[in-house]
């Protein structure tokens, strides 16, 4: 797939962050097929993603924590215009 990415590190503020995303990651990836990994850094009771746009995503505390770990977070999403681009193709061949 013709795939975009942006990474980087945030902190919870009790149990909650809204992570703003670059804005060249939205003018380039689609919203559909968006994924996003999100690790904790410290002690919580996990943490999940609430909501997921090429804009922002939201990641809370699992058990309606309040912990104020910072995590990394990693959105992979795929290009505008190349959604259903295909890596491989037939090949033709061609004599002379």
């Amino acid at each position: 797939e013709a795939g975009t990415y942006v990474r980087g590190t945030a902190q919870l503020i009790n149990g909650y962050a809204r992570v703003q995303l670059p804005e060249h990651f939205s003018l380039v990836t689609n919203d559909k097929g968006l994924t996003v990994q999100i690790t904790p850094l410290g002690k919580c009771n996990g943490l999940y993603v609430e909501n997921k746009t090429s804009k922002e995503i939201v990641v809370r505390e699992l058990l309606s924590g309040t912990s104020n770990v910072k995590f990394d977070y990693m959105a992979n999403g795929i290009r505008k215009g190349y959604e259903n681009h295909q890596v491989i193709r037939t090949k033709s061949i061609t004599s002379n």
